[in-house]
């Protein structure tokens, strides 16, 4: 996440390149990027609410703070961070 928050401000071709270098090895050992969207519904088995926000839609997704990841099989290895309408 950090490489390619870096990589989006730098424009690196370098970095550019480690950067899908990192992501093929993610793909080859069946990591798989866990990226909520904007609106979908929270759930604690794969998010982590980091804020909560005011709105109209309970227990929804406002805010996505950082991605998560999980292996193909479901096991997370580090939920992504959200911000959720209380």
């Amino acid at each position: 996440d950090v490489l390619a928050a870096a990589q989006a401000h730098l424009q690196d071709p370098a970095l550019s390149l480690a950067l899908r270098e990192f992501e093929q090895a993610f793909a080859d050992s069946e990591v798989e990027k866990i990226a909520p969207k904007k609106d979908s519904q929270f759930s604690e088995e794969v998010h982590e609410v980091v804020e909560t926000v005011k709105g109209d839609k309970k227990n929804t997704i406002k805010e996505v703070v950082l991605s998560g990841w999980q292996f193909a099989g479901g096991t997370v290895i580090r939920p992504a961070k959200v911000k959720v309408v209380n």
